[in-house]
């Protein structure tokens, strides 16, 4: 990953860094902005090792998280009252982004943006063919912008609110 320049408010650039982190580097942003509720912030394939974490860095500070878990639509038990159907060819490799969140100072300045583009490149370096998402209803214009489309019912996750499922074929 590598350096590259934000807009921001005014005359003042932002220079943002993008690199790999572990994923007990994630926790206390997901916490924060996620799962306030929580002490840990924890999913399954945290520790999978073909998982990726990736931190976003301003001046040394970690102010975004994002995770990309290799994991099929299929695997994944979606709400009854959601009806979901992603237009992917069987057996395509598949990713999913998790634990996505930006400190609240960040947002609006293009950092998420950069770390879905991040994620999209790693997995299509990989050979994956779609990238998918449960977003919260309030994350789901940031998805769009992006070019990812809103598949199914918004349906409620408990301690996390209304959500969509999102994806973008690669």
């Amino acid at each position: 990953m590598n350096s590259m320049e934000l807009s921001s408010a005014g005359d003042l650039s932002i220079f943002l860094l993008i690199r790999r982190i572990n994923y007990e580097d994630t926790c206390s942003l997901r916490r924060e902005v996620l799962r306030p509720d929580l002490d840990i912030v924890f999913y399954e394939g945290d520790r999978d090792p073909t998982s990726i974490h990736l931190g976003a860095f301003v001046a040394n500070e970690l102010v975004g998280v994002i995770s990309l878990f290799q994991e099929d639509f299929g695997e994944v038990t979606a709400d009854e009252s959601a009806a979901v159907h992603l237009p992917t060819p069987t057996g395509a490799t598949q990713w999913r982004i998790r634990g996505f969140a930006v400190a609240a100072k960040m947002r609006s300045k293009g950092l998420g943006t950069k770390l879905i583009e991040a994620c999209m490149r790693w997995a299509h370096e990989r050979g994956g063919r779609m990238v998918w998402c449960v977003a919260r209803c309030t994350a789901e214009v940031v998805y769009k912008r992006q070019g990812f489309n809103r598949t199914g019912d918004v349906f409620a996750i408990e301690g996390v609110g209304r959500v969509v499922h999102m994806f973008k074929n690669i």
